[in-house]
């Protein structure tokens, strides 16, 4: 299973709102609410979206499907990206 990890170079600032996330290949900011940042710290390389989901107790389906839908978005705008197990 693929692990998520937070793409190397990601400039991350905390905020009372969440976090800032800057991309300096992209040159993109984008403003995290904290369920978002909880999500992002949980992208070590060591954890996939089904165990990030697990230690979220997401056993609801709409917050599954946001998390999910978090994780997708974070990886198209080159946030965070999926490794191999090791």
């Amino acid at each position: 299973m693929k692990k998520l990890l937070l793409k190397q170079g990601i400039k991350i600032r905390e905020e009372d709102f969440g976090l800032l996330v800057f991309n300096p290949s992209t040159f993109l900011i984008l403003q995290i609410n904290r369920i978002g940042a909880q999500i992002l710290e949980l992208c070590d390389g060591k954890r996939s979206a089904s165990n990030i989901l697990a230690l979220l107790n997401a056993d609801n389906k709409e917050i599954e499907e946001s998390i999910r839908s978090f994780v997708k978005i974070a990886a198209t705008m080159d946030i965070i990206k999926e490794v191999d197990d090791e």
